[in-house]
């Protein structure tokens, strides 16, 4: 039995407006909607534009298109719904796939649509989300009905018609009637004054910790920052639509905001600057002397004169590295890449945890079942019936069988099908995002095996993929050995050159280009020479797992004796079922009696032979080989990274040409806490030999694949210790094709470079260059194999020079 294991978080739907950023009046209607529903405060606005206004340029980098930053913002929020303030925006921002009406549970609406009321009601209800009602009720119930010690004051701070200023810092309800009752419900539980807006009503928010429609959105929610985190400063122009944006999304990032109008600097700079005094202790735990610091962060609509004056006004007689200025946004947009620019990390909510263990249930399908999280005060029915609530969903397992990762898919997340139906399920760095509806419920999920999850992938891509011959064989070995769990049993070099030597053997004769091939049987080979070899494994390494008994339970060889008939003189072998006092020849088909007066003789002899696949001749056609490398690419950072592979597939490109990958499939690196999206993996595999392996149609079909894949990391391997010279050129004119540049400035597709050094080595890349000679040690260390793109640097450097 296969069990997962699974950590499931509870968190609100994470709603995002797509919206032109000119377009004042809907980003505040969107504000207000927020209001009313639980985690409000933490749905993202998705600027929409043709060509990218002078803010989002940069003068270091390519200019990007308008689709590009809003893909993103998409990347970087990963919403799990939207709202369109005008038809268009989904297909602008290319989530056409959102326009499917077959989907269960809508995941995209209008704007006007959001909080409508319907003709058969008289109150609006919210088309996505979880209404604030329910939370608001609880509040009420558990807290407010009682006297309490610290009673924090209700606050409602009235409309300002000029600019969005009350929505984005205190929060505001729709004013319609048929949606009057969030404020009613609201005044009920809070009792709240109203307020003008103002630096008094600041303090009272931001230091006092007065209750505001915005911030009773966030109810339960627990923000995931870390001691990194120091709080920002934001200075803003509240009639600026792009500092009202970039207010309202700095809140997703991890660092807490202080948000300060330009027009109130005068008046709360002495708060400022106590704020900044507070704020400089140091690091608890640290014995570093590290402190704890304040960014002041100056909007991108202030002018310079403002800028000059906003920091001439700080105390000059503030602790020294007590605060910095910044002139600049986090460029979210910008696409995330290991070791590549700044890291911005996005603030990750949580209301509830769980993590369990998941048995995975076989039926016509393989799947998984558990008890659907939600929040305590969530009731069986209420506004937002469609996506009320997100259930995230990390899996692992530690056997290799199904598939627990796949590529990120923000712009279509109704595939895969994980579900029953349609039901989109957002995969992406916190893992897999499933909709939530109903209350006490149970979420299913189906799980596709890694073959079927990659060849299913390269299908919606519009490719044709199926297991070719040797992937038929690298699965059943695999089945055999249990997974990449069994392979250290394969993870020598002797014990592969005998399997393959005891293996089927293949002779061809070319008779003026007619091919003719002779196929030999597996031939056996004496128990001793077995036994030896597992004590030349076990004196090499004493805590080798490896014995006889492992090979024979994993049906690798069989134990049978070797007879010489009396007639022809050929040697038979005969598993244990067929021993019997009358032997038949295999060749002769004479019947001869066992030999049992001389067991002790050269006439009988106690021997092993190899079964099933890994009879196939050609170290099983390459899949040995290419599970060494599936092996060794999937554990190089150990638990750090999950994966996907398929072994050898014959793929139909979109263009009709037949191509073959010894394996296809992805890994998804996880930096310093961090998760990014998948690479797809290329990989040529190649055995033993004398001679060059890799040949120029190796390198031709390589190519052909991977200009369908921009980005993706090639790998190329051979179990021997050196590629040969004429083996290195042929890689060197790939590597120069591979490093043209994309749109984004990078190489388009890395080159790893793996020999049996690394596919035979135990632990990670740093741990086998360490012992591995001098032209390996330079690179021995962590910042020279921490991802896979500096393992394509290393390796090509260690080979090519």
């Amino acid at each position: 039995m296969i069990d997962l294991h699974a950590t499931i978080r509870l968190r609100p739907t994470r709603i995002a407006l797509l919206v032109r950023p000119t377009d004042l009046t809907s980003i505040r209607k969107f504000m207000r909607i927020c209001c009313c529903m639980w985690g409000g405060r933490f749905n993202p606005i998705i600027p929409v534009f043709r060509s990218a206004p002078p803010a989002w340029r940069n003068t270091y980098s390519p200019q990007p298109s308008g689709k590009t930053i809003a893909q993103g913002y998409l990347n970087f929020f990963e919403p799990d719904a939207y709202v369109e303030a005008e038809p268009g925006l989904l297909e602008r921002c290319g989530l056409d796939a959102f326009k499917d009406k077959n989907s269960i549970g809508s995941r995209a609406v209008s704007l006007n649509r959001m909080l409508q009321p319907e003709s058969y009601r008289s109150y609006s209800e919210l088309a996505m989300g979880h209404s604030i009602t329910d939370a608001l009720h609880e509040r009420y119930e558990r807290e407010r009905q009682f006297v309490l010690r610290d009673k924090n004051e209700g606050l409602y701070v009235k409309e300002e018609s000029a600019n969005g200023l009350v929505e984005a810092m205190f929060g505001l309800y729709p004013s319609e009637k048929a949606s009057k009752y969030f404020y009613d419900i609201y005044h009920s539980v809070f009792n709240p004054s109203e307020v003008a807006a103002s630096p008094e009503t600041w303090r009272k928010v931001y230091q006092e910790h007065a209750e505001t429609p915005l911030f009773s959105t966030s109810y339960k929610i627990e923000l995931d920052r870390g001691w990194q985190n120091d709080p920002i400063v934001y200075v803003f122009n509240p009639e600026s639509t792009l500092d009202l944006i970039d207010l309202w999304n700095i809140r997703l990032e991890s660092s807490p905001v202080l948000p300060v109008p330009i027009t109130w600097w005068n008046e709360l700079v002495k708060d400022i600057n106590e704020f900044i005094r507070d704020q400089y202790r140091p690091l608890q735990g640290n014995p570093h002397g590290i402190m704890h610091n304040t960014t002041i962060e100056l909007s991108r609509s202030l002018s310079e004169d403002q800028i000059k004056e906003v920091l001439a006004q700080i105390d000059q007689n503030l602790p020294d590295r007590s605060w910095a200025a910044k002139l600049f946004r986090n460029e979210i947009w910008r696409e995330r890449r290991p070791n590549v620019g700044p890291k911005y990390d996005r603030l990750n909510l949580r209301a509830a945890e769980r993590r369990t263990t998941l048995e995975i249930k076989k039926q016509d399908y393989s799947m998984v079942e558990f008890a659907s999280l939600q929040p305590s005060f969530a009731t069986i029915a209420g506004g937002g019936h469609h996506t009320r609530w997100i259930n995230e969903v990390d899996l692992t397992s530690t056997n290799e069988v199904y598939a627990t990762s796949y590529p990120f898919n923000v712009n279509n997340p109704f595939y895969p099908r994980l579900t029953f139906g349609r039901e989109a399920i957002v995969i992406g760095r916190s893992g897999w995002s499933i909709a939530q509806s109903y209350v006490d419920s149970t979420t299913s999920i189906e799980l596709p095996k890694q073959e079927d999850a990659v060849i299913s992938y390269l299908v919606e891509l519009g490719f044709e993929a199926k297991l070719s011959e040797p992937g038929h064989i690298a699965k059943q070995v695999l089945h055999h050995i249990g997974g990449l769990w069994g392979i250290y049993l394969l993870k020598h070099q002797e014990t592969l050159r005998l399997l393959n030597e005891m293996a089927g053997r293949r002779r061809r004769h070319d008779k003026e280009n007619y091919i003719d091939e002779e196929l030999f049987g597996p031939r056996a080979k004496p128990a001793n020479r077995w036994v030896q070899l597992v004590q030349t494994r076990k004196q090499a390494d004493p805590t080798s797992r490896v014995s006889i008994s492992k090979f024979t339970d994993c049906s690798i060889i069989r134990l049978g004796t070797t007879t010489k008939c009396p007639s022809c003189t050929e040697a038979n072998w005969h598993d244990l079922d067929q021993l019997s006092y009358k032997l038949t020849c295999e060749r002769c088909l004479a019947t001869y009696p066992f030999p049992q007066g001389t067991a002790n003789t050269n006439d009988v002899l106690w021997s092993y032979r190899v079964i099933g696949p890994f009879a196939v001749h050609d170290y099983a056609r390459g899949s040995y080989g290419a599970l060494l490398a599936i092996n060794t690419l999937s554990g190089y950072h150990r638990f750090e990274n999950t994966s996907t592979f398929s072994p050898a597939l014959s793929i139909k490109l979109p263009n009709g040409e037949l191509c073959e990958v010894d394996y296809f499939g992805w890994i998804t690196e996880k930096l310093y806490g961090e998760k990014y999206n998948p690479r797809i993996v290329i990989g040529e595999a190649k055995s033993f030999g004398d001679g060059e392996l890799i040949k120029k149609k190796d390198i031709s079909q390589i190519k052909k694949v991977a200009t369908y894949f921009p980005d993706a990391v090639i790998v190329i391997t051979v179990l021997r210790d050196k590629f040969t010279a004429t083996e290195t050129d042929l890689i060197r004119s790939l590597v120069k094709w591979t490093n043209r540049f994309s749109s984004n400035r990078h190489p388009t597709n890395p080159v790893i470079l793996l020999t049996g050094i690394e596919l035979f080595g135990d632990y990670d890349f740093e741990h086998i260059w360490s012992t591995a000679g001098e032209e390996y040690a330079p690179f021995a260390n962590y910042h020279h194999c921490k991802s896979l793109e500096d393992i394509a640097r290393s390796t090509q450097k260690i080979h090519l020079g």
